[in-house]
């Protein structure tokens, strides 16, 4: 077939097109520079035992660093606006928890959109939810004696949380909701000061990550009723699920994932998404993170964004439930 000169013409501009497309889009060489990991929170906590992972990992497999940015503020709010802010380049990543999806209804006003202004990227770990556990002068040895305990004396038992809105504070106000009981918060300023007073008996319940209550549950000085989680904990594997104690709605798990600035790249989407299922191919890795409480899991782009939606969706719901005003 002979082929013209003003199609030869338009064939070169279609494939130039396509080439000065794919460079914008992605590199090639994808990562040739450093990345910016940002982790909304002070340096410290579960989050920057992922993220330390991921760079590790990241570094040995690209040879690429991947430098952790400790962004604390506002709730994770500061740190999530940095990246929303950033070119969609692939050098900037957020790595935030669920609270990315709490946060817009604990919030009066963001300065993002935590839907339009990200490409999410995918779920990187589960934690392995909470133990509801009461102070041991507390007359209920089950949940069932718990509602009971607590309906007929509405309001007297009262739980202690990490502050409003805090992953404690929902917890229990979901146990709360969907058991109808009526029990009293009473918030402090971080987890710590809300255990010792657990711990001390000036509240009587609440919500805690196994590691921090287990050896006061060893010793008596707790009781552990239900795991939030759909599963049972390992290291207490005598301590029934809220299904199986016979609630059913009450499961409160965080979860963990990345995330780009909107606009981002689909190569690069790919190709980092592809380093953390390499990442949890590597056995020494997956036992890091089952040692530090989170299950390693991955998913599709699809499949993260959906669960995105579908948690802000909850905490909407919830938020509204209770009447917490947002701040």
């Amino acid at each position: 077939m002979r082929l013209t000169i003003p199609f030869l013409a338009s064939a070169a501009l279609v494939l130039f097109s396509g080439y000065g497309y794919a460079q914008q889009s992605g590199e090639r060489d994808y990562p040739s520079k450093p990345i910016r990991l940002v982790v909304p929170y002070v340096a410290g906590g579960p989050n920057d035992v992922i993220a330390h992972t991921l760079a590790q990992h990241v570094l040995a497999s690209t040879g690429q660093s991947m430098i952790v940015d400790n962004r604390g503020g506002a709730g994770s709010a500061i740190g999530n606006d940095a990246v929303a802010k950033s070119a969609p380049d692939g050098y900037s990543i957020l790595l935030n928890s669920s609270s990315f999806a709490s946060l817009p209804s604990l919030s009066k006003s963001l300065p993002y959109d935590p839907i339009r202004d990200f490409t999410p990227i995918t779920l990187m770990a589960r934690g392995v939810g909470s133990v509801m556990v009461v102070h041991s002068t507390v007359p209920a040895r089950s949940v069932a004696e718990l509602i009971a305990l607590a309906k007929s004396q509405p309001g007297r038992i009262s739980f202690a949380s990490g502050g409003s809105g805090s992953a404690s504070h929902l917890t229990a106000e979901l146990f709360k909701s969907v058991s109808g009981i009526d029990i009293t918060h009473v918030p402090y300023k971080g987890v710590g000061q809300a255990f010792s007073d657990l711990l001390s008996g000036r509240v009587e319940l609440s919500f805690f990550s196994p590691p921090i209550v287990f050896q006061h549950v060893q010793a008596g000085k707790l009781r552990a009723l239900a795991a939030t989680a759909p599963g049972r904990i390992s290291d207490m594997p005598d301590v029934p699920t809220m299904e199986e104690a016979g609630i059913r709605g009450a499961n409160y798990v965080l979860w963990y994932g990345l995330w780009f600035p909107a606009g981002a790249a689909p190569v690069n989407v790919a190709r980092i998404r592809g380093e953390v299922v390499k990442m949890f191919d590597i056995a020494a890795i997956r036992k890091k993170f089952l040692d530090e409480r989170f299950l390693p899991v991955s998913s599709t782009q699809q499949e993260f964004s959906r669960l995105i939606s579908d948690e802000i969706e909850l905490h909407r719901k919830l938020v509204a439930r209770i009447g917490l005003a947002p701040q």
